[in-house]
């Protein structure tokens, strides 16, 4: 999800932001680490043994793009739709979206379609995690994680 203040223009920073967006994919190479972290030998082990590698042919095969959404937030305070729409057109050019939505977190406008969307394409999975990992990071800092 790439959420972009609609009142302001598109700068430098969004353009690298969404370049980079834009490398992001589902890496199996991570998957098959996390993966491995769930079974009741030491993750060293594995690790030493080559177990978590993954070959290039898999690689290619397994290899999934995330889906990617554009949220224009603040569309309450636009005064120009025109210039709304030129930016929704100029952040398509750049990125790939599956869906663009429209909201407002101040009012709530657009939320409703936006829950729906991501509801809609959920897809349910057991949360796991290994009793031996340990961290120190915040909670934000965690989400964060999970959405790179």
């Amino acid at each position: 999800m790439f959420v972009v203040d609609s009142v302001r223009k598109l700068d430098n920073d969004t353009r690298y932001a969404l370049q980079r967006l834009n490398k992001i994919i589902d890496d199996p190479r991570q998957r098959r680490i996390l993966d491995k972290l769930d079974a009741d030998e030491s993750f060293d082990n594995q690790l030493i043994r080559g177990e978590l590698d993954i070959s290039e042919e898999e690689l290619d095969y397994t290899s999934v793009r995330f889906p990617q959404i554009l949220v224009l937030n603040k569309v309450d305070l636009v005064t120009n739709k025109q210039k709304l729409l030129k930016l929704q057109h100029e952040l398509e050019d750049l990125g790939s979206f599956h869906q663009v939505f429209h909201v407002s977190a101040t009012t709530g406008f657009g939320f409703e379609a936006l829950i729906k969307y991501f509801q809609e394409n959920a897809k349910p999975k057991e949360w796991k995690s290994h009793h031996e990992l340990v961290h120190n990071k915040t909670e934000a800092e965690k989400i964060e994680e999970l959405v790179k």
